[in-house]
């Protein structure tokens, strides 16, 4: 179970604030002074002691007592922000098993407030090195073009994107249903179906690698290029397929549009080419997805 969801029923109001106001000092201080917090939250030092050590101890945040005895808000405490938000709203009730690990995020079940099951996801961006991410994710430098972003402020434009990239393309394109967004965290439509990277076997290949393309050929009308595609990023179901992982996306007029475009379909081409034997022009699909979409 996720660590602040474990946690969270033992929070009361008083430990949101002092999380809240550690995350508000981060852009000025790694570790906050204790005098800081003590004189800024009109708490009694006995009152804000108590309370920072109770967070301490739930390992929510940090403490270093060297120049200066200060604090720093963890990532089991943004989660627990983040979960407190979005309980706050009525859009989640509970968090329950992991579903999914990746690089850069973790997936868990959770239920809303009428019963509904859904997806919440925690993007995780410190897990890959700083370089690595800068490399992968130039969005980054696009949104803060002067700073050296914190991992929770690189999660937190990850989700962000994420969540307006889904809110854009769905239902006309099969994706997880956006449901809401609170920092680094998004909730989605529940995430079903067995990942493409495990299917042993499929009765119709050309078929769902048809699904997959028209569904690309989709996005792109609507503007957005995937441009992190791969059989990664395709669960499996019932019903045909779901593209996952939307972060990372371009708009179709990006300078480098064209090429995102041709490295996802190349992606996957090669993939069923690989395992299931299925060949089709890498050079045909981009074409067909190109012609498919209204001028500007």
């Amino acid at each position: 179970m996720l660590h602040a969801a474990r946690v969270y029923r033992q929070l009361i109001d008083r430990d949101f604030k002092v999380l809240k106001f550690l995350e508000d000092q981060a852009p000025r201080y790694y570790y906050v002074p204790m005098e800081i917090i003590v004189k800024s939250l009109g708490m009694t030092e006995s009152k804000c002691e108590y309370t920072l050590r109770k967070l301490h101890k739930l390992k929510l945040i940090r403490a270093r007592r060297k120049p200066y005895l200060g604090f720093y808000i963890n990532m089991h405490g943004y989660d627990a922000l983040a979960i407190n938000a979005l309980v706050n709203r009525g859009v989640i009730e509970a968090i329950g098993d992991k579903i999914g690990v990746g690089k850069e995020s973790d997936v868990y079940t959770a239920l809303t407030s009428s019963g509904e099951r859904v997806a919440i996801k925690f993007f995780r961006i410190g897990r890959l090195s700083f370089k690595h991410i800068q490399v992968r994710r130039a969005y980054y430098l696009e949104a803060e073009p002067r700073k050296q972003l914190t991992w929770i402020k690189r999660s937190m434009i990850s989700a962000r994107r994420e969540y307006r990239a889904l809110k854009r393309l769905h239902p006309e394109v099969s994706v997880p249903r956006p449901v809401a967004h609170n920092r680094h965290v998004v909730v989605m439509g529940e995430i079903y179906g067995i990942p493409l990277s495990d299917v042993k076997d499929l009765d119709d290949p050309s078929y769902v690698l048809e699904l997959i393309i028209n569904n690309l050929k989709k996005a792109y009308e609507k503007n957005i290029i995937h441009a992190d595609f791969s059989h990664y990023n395709v669960m499996v179901t019932e019903e045909g397929v779901l593209l996952i992982d939307w972060p990372q996306y371009v708009h179709r007029k990006h300078p480098l549009a064209n090429e995102y475009l041709r490295r996802d379909v190349e992606n996957i081409v090669r993939f069923f080419s690989r395992k299931f034997r299925i060949n089709v022009s890498s050079e045909e699909v981009i074409a067909y997805i190109l012609g498919s979409a209204p001028q500007e």
